[in-house]
């Protein structure tokens, strides 16, 4: 129909659209370039190895959750439980696959599973009641120690 702004097209400079016809806006590659004369900084390489160990703490306690929720679901027969148990395991592969884009996918993963597996058994003996030997204690040292030293020898990230 003339004069209305159903597509680009149809708009011409004596109707009055409300916005200008698309092929008058730049590009996303040319709008920051050509428009903007700040240009955002990036991450220093210190920055992103500080961000990706805060996006594997966020993912291990995400962990945590999950295991606890699935204990806490009784087979995903408890609704509210069951939710928990869906969420965090959602929340914790998302905040891993942020850590994983600058941290090497063997450390990143075993410091993942470890805090997991040594906040599980933390929680699990305060949340369900559950028994904590020495032997157990010992284990969790020894996690902790490989966790502590993967984080030691691993590189730091790149920007």
């Amino acid at each position: 129909m003339p004069g209305s702004c159903a597509s680009a097209r149809s708009c011409s400079a004596s109707s009055a659209c409300a916005s200008p016809p698309v092929s008058d806006l730049p590009s996303p590659r040319t709008r920051k370039s050509e428009n903007m004369t700040e240009q955002t900084p990036t991450a220093t390489p210190a920055q992103t190895d500080v961000r990706s160990w805060t996006y594997l703490l966020i993912a291990a306690v995400f962990e945590v959750v999950f295991a606890l929720g699935t204990n806490g679901s009784d087979g995903f027969t408890r609704l509210g439980w069951s939710i928990t148990t869906v969420l965090a395991a959602a929340g914790g592969i998302f905040f891993l696959s942020l850590a994983l884009k600058t941290l090497d996918v063997g450390v990143g993963y075993t410091i993942w599973t470890g805090i997991g597996s040594v906040g599980t058994v933390v929680f699990g003996t305060l949340v369900f009641d559950e028994s904590l030997s020495p032997l157990k204690v010992a284990c969790f040292v020894l996690i902790i120690g490989g966790v502590v030293g993967l984080k030691m020898t691993s590189k730091p990230a790149t920007a």
